[in-house]
């Protein structure tokens, strides 16, 4: 078999069909998971009238006349549309933590620069080597732009949060193209800036859509884990028919043991792709188990994965013509993609060894309105992106975000039939699960998103004990109303048993305010004894008026929730590489 008609014919054959393929897989698998953790929700871990063990049933109203007298609930608003223009929002962008946050972003954004430039370096060497007639700077300075651009799909995924940032992202590299442009334009008249702009999109237009395909959040957590498996079993497919036929003797083996079945041409034909594809498939499944235990060992990120497919997917179609030079150059497409491992590698060993908090990882519980949908889903994209440098955030699995927070290894748990095992049964197994909860951070410095997968019985004693063990909690408000029973009910928690200085609310156009109010204020005057808000002054509750995810909104609602979680005197040195010693506030 021709070796440049594989690389250049039978490969993007391969690739195409398996991206295809993974795109409507993906989509049914996620379907199919979203309803199997949506039944587990609805049923019960024990057959029970009563209050599942462990949870703690809310107080009832006291009227003993030994109550405390409780100074009235107060409710402060913090504007997120104006948080920008405030001067006093400084202590917002300037705290410790945000800072924090700041520089690891930065220093994300210089990795994969960094990396792209290596890419673009080797990509560029090998063209260079491939053309006729002398290399030239402006030629080299082309392609080394056009190459970067997988560079610059890397930072807008990685460090850039909303739309805003990843348009200014994408508007310097824009600048940079047509400054290069103009420069090659100025030595070579005779070229024209349409050609050159065409040559962009014949270099990374097909690679861009085929991994934007796979970016869209509904598939993003598992779009490169089934794209690996269908790669496999579309390449055993396609190459198993390939081989035989190109073999007399094993298409006469083929023929007289499919004759006593009395199959024709068409039916052997198919049977054949069949049988390739399993063979691979079953090589496939074994690799993607093991990719999902290095993923449980902490051998990679989530983020890992998203960028190992971006600079992988690039390399391998951005070679294919290279190809026709000799098969020999398809393997600047490893050679590049090594090359990005390796200065991400460098990259997250240097940021880790200047940035590290000395500090353990803050705990956040992230409760929200699980009807909120796709909004749900931006807001914790661009939250858990700022976030996840400093802590951790739990939640309870919920069908908002149940498949964009997937993991490898649930997703590959629910694959092979053993997703109840994700479910929260009784108090000691959920007890377990909190002792064993991941609280170290991943190669790149960030901290994991953790699901609790609860049944109709076990979500409440779950909730209050992940409120319990939280530095801060977040509540999405938004489209609440008193449909929310299930709202309600962590409300009166946390008004019972965690410092109203510990919660941001956060709430928008859609929420009920006066229901909201309503609500807090009448769960107040039945406030258990025992709670901690029972000693505060000034009882306040915070509301976030979240109109939009901006960077600035979402450093001033990290730095709210970090205002009374951090002991003062030590918030510099919790965060302050520089600064030794190690503090925790339990």
């Amino acid at each position: 078999m021709d070796s440049t008609l594989v690389l250049t014919g039978i490969f993007p054959f391969i690739l195409i069909t398996a991206g295809i393929l993974s795109l409507i897989v993906s989509l049914l698998l996620l379907s199919l998971y979203r309803r199997a953790t949506l039944r587990g929700m609805a049923s019960t871990a024990i057959p029970t009238t009563g209050t599942s063990a462990g949870e703690r049933v809310p107080s009832p109203p006291q009227d003993s006349p030994h109550r405390t007298q409780l100074p009235p609930l107060q409710f402060h608003e913090i504007d997120a549309r104006q948080t920008g223009n405030r001067k006093d929002s400084r202590d917002a962008v300037d705290s410790a933590v945000v800072a924090f946050i700041r520089r690891a972003h930065i220093n994300d954004a210089l990795t994969c620069l960094a990396a792209g430039v290596a890419y673009a370096l080797i990509m560029t060497l090998a063209w260079s080597l491939l053309a006729s007639g002398p290399s030239s700077i402006g030629r080299s300075l082309m392609l080394m732009t056009l190459y970067l651009w997988p560079g610059v799909i890397a930072i807008c995924l990685v460090s850039t949060i909303g739309w805003k940032e990843s348009l200014t992202v994408l508007a310097g590299y824009l600048l940079l193209l047509m400054l290069t442009v103009q420069i090659v334009l100025s030595r070579n008249p005779q070229l024209s800036a349409a050609a050159l702009l065409q040559l962009w999109f014949i270099i990374n237009l097909p690679p861009s859509v085929f991994f934007l395909f796979f970016l869209q959040n509904r598939i993003r957590a598992v779009g490169p884990l089934v794209l690996a498996f269908m790669l496999c079993g579309v390449a055993g497919a396609v190459l198993l028919v390939q081989v035989t036929g190109g073999s007399d003797a094993m298409l006469g083996l083929i023929i007289r043991a499919t004759m006593p079945m009395g199959l024709g041409a068409t039916s052997v034909f198919i049977l054949m792709h069949l049988a390739g594809f399993v063979l691979l498939a079953i090589v496939g499944w074994r690799l993607l188990r093991r990719l999902g235990e290095a993923y449980r060992r902490k051998r990679f990120s989530d983020r890992s994965t998203t960028l190992a497919s971006l600079w992988l997917m690039f390399a391998l179609i951005q070679s294919i013509g290279f190809a026709f030079e000799g098969a020999l150059w398809i393997l600047s497409a490893p050679i590049a993609f090594l090359a990005c491992r390796f200065v991400v590698k460098i990259g997250q060993r240097m940021n880790s060894s200047r940035n590290r908090p000395t500090a353990e990882p803050l705990e956040l519980l992230l409760l929200r309105v699980f009807s909120l949908g796709r909004r749900s889903n931006r807001f914790f994209d661009s939250f858990s992106r700022l976030w996840r440098p400093v802590g951790i955030i739990n939640m309870i699995a919920g069908p908002d975000l149940v498949t964009s927070t997937v993991e490898p290894h649930e997703f590959l748990e629910f694959a092979g039939g053993k997703l109840s095992r994700r479910f929260v049964v009784s108090e000691p197994d959920l007890q377990q699960r909190l002792h064993d909860l991941d609280r170290a951070a991943d190669p790149d410095g960030r901290y994991r998103v953790h699901e609790f997968f609860c049944h109709d019985d076990t979500w409440r004693m779950t909730m209050q004990r992940l409120a319990a063990e939280s530095h801060a909690i977040v509540m999405d408000l938004r489209s609440f109303s008193n449909a929310n029973q299930g709202c309600l009910y962590e409300l009166k928690v946390l008004l019972d048993t965690i410092d109203l200085r510990h919660i941001v609310f956060i709430v928008d156009g859609t929420t009920d305010r006066a229901f909201l109010e309503s609500s807090l204020l009448n769960l107040w005057s039945v406030l258990d004894q025992q709670s901690p808000n029972t000693d505060l002054g000034e009882p306040t509750v915070t509301l976030f008026a979240a109109e939009n995810h901006s960077r600035r909104a979402l450093n001033s609602l990290i730095s709210q929730l970090t205002r009374h979680t951090l002991p003062v005197p030590d918030t510099a040195t919790l965060w302050d590489r520089t600064t030794p010693g190690r503090t925790h506030h339990p």
